[in-house]
């Protein structure tokens, strides 16, 4: 029987099991993530706003980002989907 997983909010000392994931699903490794992210925004992103993990005997499963326009300034699938829909100047991604 599998062991139950545990759903909260990510602290810096999950960073790398978030950044292994996203390693894991990267386009050039088969995975469907649009972008991968830097050790270094992701400190930035737990920091600013709630990032949400699953965690299973201290393996990330999943998480869920939030993170303010300006930190996703430079993403050019971001910088595609403001250009179509602006959002209003209080939103966030």
């Amino acid at each position: 029987m599998a062991t139950r997983f545990q759903v909260r909010r990510a602290t810096a000392a999950d960073i790398p099991g978030i950044l292994e994931l996203q390693a894991s699903n990267l386009p050039e490794r088969g995975g469907l993530l649009s972008v991968g992210f830097s050790q270094s925004w992701f400190e930035a992103a737990v920091a600013a706003m709630p990032v949400i993990m699953a965690v299973r005997d201290g393996e990330v499963l999943g998480y869920l980002v939030s993170a303010p326009f300006a930190g996703l300034a430079t993403v050019p699938i971001v910088q595609a989907m403001l250009h179509a829909y602006p959002g209003s100047a209080d939103a966030y991604l």
